[in-house]
């Protein structure tokens, strides 16, 4: 099969469409990366949230427990 291409633009506007292209890909790699930085951070800030939780948790279970009795 055999394509044939025919441009109905100007060199002009072929170029300017170009560079519209290019610089759209560059935005939408731009905004991409910080989408996967910001969900990164939050995931990790999330885990850490966490974490601290179930530590102040063992530390609320460690006040709360009742003392031990010891038969003398």
């Amino acid at each position: 099969m055999l394509f044939i291409t025919y441009f109905l633009f100007s060199n002009d506007t072929v170029e300017r469409l170009a560079l519209i292209d290019f610089i759209l890909s560059i935005l939408l790699t731009r905004v991409s990366l910080l989408l996967f930085i910001g969900f990164y951070t939050r995931s990790t800030a999330m885990v850490l949230i966490q974490e601290r939780m179930k530590m102040e948790e063992e530390d609320v279970d460690e006040l709360t427990m009742p003392m031990p009795m010891y038969n003398f």
